[in-house]
């Protein structure tokens, strides 16, 4: 019997500040589960041109996202 294999998909999130309007997206990637020492299941890749990650944790674990234009934090 072999090892089930993990698997790590992509995926991308738009986002649209709710105090500016400027959009953009995020690049997440998840685990499915099953990778030996993986640190979490989901993690931040990219966020897009406009738009900045932070140190610090929301409510979900996430990190902070935070708007170039307006220097507002984004919703969880």
């Amino acid at each position: 019997m072999c090892p089930m294999a993990s698997e790590r998909s992509r995926f991308t999130v738009p986002i649209t500040c709710p105090h500016c309007g400027q959009t953009g997206t995020m690049l997440w990637e998840e685990d499915d589960g099953h990778t030996r020492g993986a640190k979490t299941k989901r993690e931040l890749v990219q966020v897009a041109q406009g738009f900045h990650a932070e140190e610090g944790r929301t409510d979900s674990g996430d990190p902070i996202i935070v708007c170039d234009a307006c220097d507002e934090i984004q919703d969880d």
